[in-house]
């Protein structure tokens, strides 16, 4: 007994929609997986950036904290102080540290020893103000009080597209 095997070819026809319809899925997942990886991209750069601002804040404000006599121009190892309203313009309409361009920066800004990333981050200290304390009544025979600083960095990440500017405020009793 012989048997015929008759095959029209329904196998074949029922991977190849399947192979297809797997190939669809795929590749429309792929648009979605590209765009998550830019994502990712973008928030390491940013972190890299807030990193290096930050670690520009810490190095101005331990600057300040091992300054021993109240500083003019300058700390005792060559930090630049600038004065009170020295970096600002009085035409900027947004903060003075939002407008100033690179150029600026590289000349008025402290370079601070942070590496990693695309260019080393930058801090400015501005000499804000003296503030005498007022405990006692009447005249006070001794000058006491606090010096205050602001201090704005600038950190650029992983590219130079990635910048953050941090700003804080730190005291000192001299």
């Amino acid at each position: 007994m012989i048997i015929k095997n008759k095959q029209y070819g329904l196998v074949l026809i029922t991977s190849l929609i399947l192979i297809f319809v797997l190939a669809l899925a795929v590749s429309s997942n792929i648009g979605g997986i590209l765009i998550d990886e830019k994502i990712i991209a973008n928030q390491k750069d940013h972190f890299i950036a807030l990193e290096a601002a930050e670690a520009a804040l810490r190095e101005a404000e331990n600057k300040l904290i091992n300054q021993q006599v109240e500083p003019t121009n300058t700390l005792e190892d060559g930090t630049k102080v600038l004065p009170n309203g020295a970096a600002e313009n009085e035409n900027d309409t947004e903060a003075w540290c939002l407008v100033r361009n690179d150029d600026w920066w590289q000349i008025e800004a402290n370079i601070s020893s942070f590496t990693g990333a695309s260019s080393p981050p930058q801090y400015i200290i501005e000499d804000l103000e003296y503030v005498q304390d007022s405990l006692v009544r009447g005249q006070q025979r001794d000058k006491v009080g606090r010096n205050f600083y602001r201090i704005t960095a600038k950190g650029s990440g992983g590219t130079s597209t990635a910048k953050v500017i941090l700003q804080t405020t730190f005291t000192k009793r001299y």
